[in-house]
């Protein structure tokens, strides 16, 4: 899962457009199998979050997935707008989960596994910001009523794009 918060507003669509462009590039790259992009609806800085499937980690390590812009290469232009840019890679049996447009994507992140509502995953790599990351597939309704998001303890992303699959 990558992670990103935008802080000027100027260039976000043009970053929106580019970085849509740049998941079909990724998708292209071996090991590299799903991708969707999600947003918090309405957040003042924008925040963004894109998740992938993929198969194995050695994945970025490839010259195709840095030669395909993968890791941040091809985004400098943008870098100046970022106020924050995270990458965790979390252990799974399967691939990331598809969330249809009138669901939402409810992400809880844990010291140890949590509540049995959401799927728990250990983070094994990259910036490993949290040891645990819940994710739950909801209604807007059902999302309303999870106690927590208050209190910062999950949030909620709206699909912005459907999961795109490697060709």
């Amino acid at each position: 899962m990558v992670e990103h918060t935008i802080g000027i507003p100027e260039i976000e669509n043009e970053w929106n457009t580019w970085y849509t462009g740049c998941i079909r590039i990724l998708l292209a790259v071996p090991g590299i199998q799903t991708a969707q992009r999600f947003t918090i609806a309405g957040s003042k800085p924008s925040k963004y979050m894109a998740m992938y499937s993929i198969t194995s980690g050695e994945v970025f390590d490839s010259d195709t997935y840095k030669k395909s812009g993968g890791g941040g290469n091809a985004s400098a232009r943008f870098r100046p707008a970022y106020q924050s840019w995270t990458r965790n890679l979390f252990e799974s049996a399967g691939q990331a989960p598809a969330v249809a447009q009138d669901r939402v994507l409810v992400v809880a992140d844990r010291t140890k596994r949590g509540d049995a509502q959401f799927l728990w995953f250990p983070t094994v790599g990259l910036h490993q910001t949290t040891p645990f990351r819940g994710l739950a597939i909801l209604t807007r309704d059902e999302a309303a009523h999870v106690p927590g998001e208050a209190a910062g303890e999950f949030v909620v992303y709206s699909p912005l794009t459907p999961q795109m699959s490697a060709p």
